[in-house]
């Protein structure tokens, strides 16, 4: 099961995918990718 970043929470920090909206990877975030790896 493929999780989502939750923007309403203040713990999370994560990114949503912009294609899928599936949560993006920790390493491609940082590297300033706004997509997931499936979606490339």
């Amino acid at each position: 099961m493929r999780s989502f970043a939750d923007p309403f929470a203040g713990e999370d920090d994560g990114a949503n995918c912009l294609r899928c909206g599936y949560l993006v990877e920790a390493a491609r975030e940082k590297r300033g990718l706004l997509t997931c790896a499936a979606c490339g």
